[in-house]
């Protein structure tokens, strides 16, 4: 049945208009082609509509305007990225005859970005299979742990490279003199790292105060470098600055941009086996530097699909905030 005949079919059901105007969250009926039929008001007020109608046969993406669902007419829910994508999935399993919930984030064509809980559940009227499916947004609370974690992440990170040289300095304390410009420069990273989770906050609601200042290439590269030489992830591994990196002046925040390489440095050192090298460089291209972190793993394209987003994580519970943190931060 044609997705505009549910509608008028739909809209004769009085009570049943009642009781899904009383749900306070996104509420729609999606036809087998994962096209809206039906929704709530709550629908009208997000996409600030006064008529339904304008909204029938849209798919769920293409209402929150994801930036898959233009890849192709009608793509939303077939493109490789929708197979990781908890709405696609929560939708598939209702027309399965189960009823499911997933966390959804939704990246938008217009920079926004939506993280959801979604519910899905099959239900049958007027001899059609639909999706009862609902859309909680958890945006805030989400942002709040990751902004959380981020913060803890990165301060952990820099803890534990302090720890690492307290041990060999306690092991071998004639080599204080060695240690001592990678102790200051340790620390310094630890005291802009506290006061910058202030401004984190800030830069999830767009309010974030940078601080220029001029650097330079090389320098930045040698901090870095200097503080994950005693880590935990190089042991046996080492770190080297391209030949090739310009010694240019740039412009840009300190703390931010050591943080963003930082965390690309310390997942490629994780990646990477015994024995091997993660290389560090920059190069000028057409007035801009470019920094680049690089080891010789191949990251598996079902992975790629979910990089960068919030709290996924190929290591375990309570990870993932590597690379999100360095995408938020960029």
């Amino acid at each position: 049945m044609l997705f505009r005949s549910l509608y008028h079919l739909i809209n004769e059901q009085v009570l049943l208009k009642e009781v899904i105007d009383a749900i306070p969250d996104i509420f729609l009926m999606l036809n087998s082609k994962r096209q809206i039929v039906f929704a709530n008001s709550r629908l009208l007020e997000y996409s600030r509509q006064s008529d339904l109608t304008s909204l029938l046969g849209k798919r769920p993406g293409e209402l929150f305007m994801c930036v898959h669902s233009y890849e192709n007419p009608g793509s939303c829910g077939t493109t490789l990225f929708c197979s990781e994508c908890g709405a696609a999935n929560a939708i598939l399993d209702s027309y399965s005859g189960i009823k499911s919930s997933y966390e959804c984030r939704i990246n938008a064509i217009d920079n926004k970005a939506y993280d959801l809980k979604v519910f899905a559940s099959p239900y049958y009227m007027f001899d059609e299979l639909l999706s009862f499916f609902t859309l909680q947004d958890i945006s805030n609370e989400k942002r709040r742990q990751a902004l959380e974690k981020v913060f803890y992440h990165d301060v952990m990170n820099t803890i534990g490279n302090l720890h690492s040289i307290a041990q060999l300095l306690k092991a071998n304390p004639e080599e204080i003199e060695e240690f001592n410009d990678i102790i200051y420069n340790i620390s310094e990273t630890l005291i802009e790292q506290i006061i910058s989770q202030k401004e984190l906050s800030a830069a999830e609601n767009g309010e974030l105060s940078t601080h220029i200042a001029e650097l330079s290439t090389r320098e930045i590269l040698n901090k870095i470098k200097d503080e994950y030489l005693n880590s935990p992830y190089s042991i046996n591994k080492k770190i080297i600055i391209d030949e090739n990196t310009c010694d240019i002046q740039f412009e840009s925040d300190r703390v931010l941009i050591k943080r963003v390489i930082g965390n690309l440095l310390k997942n490629a050192l994780e990646a990477t086996e015994e024995g091997g090298s993660v290389i560090l460089k920059a190069v000028e291209e057409n007035d801009k530097v470019m920094f680049s972190v690089h080891n010789d793993f191949v990251i598996p394209f079902k992975i790629k699909l979910k990089l960068f987003q919030r709290s996924f994580s190929t290591k375990g519970e309570g990870r993932g905030l590597g690379t999100y943190s360095v995408k938020l931060l960029t």
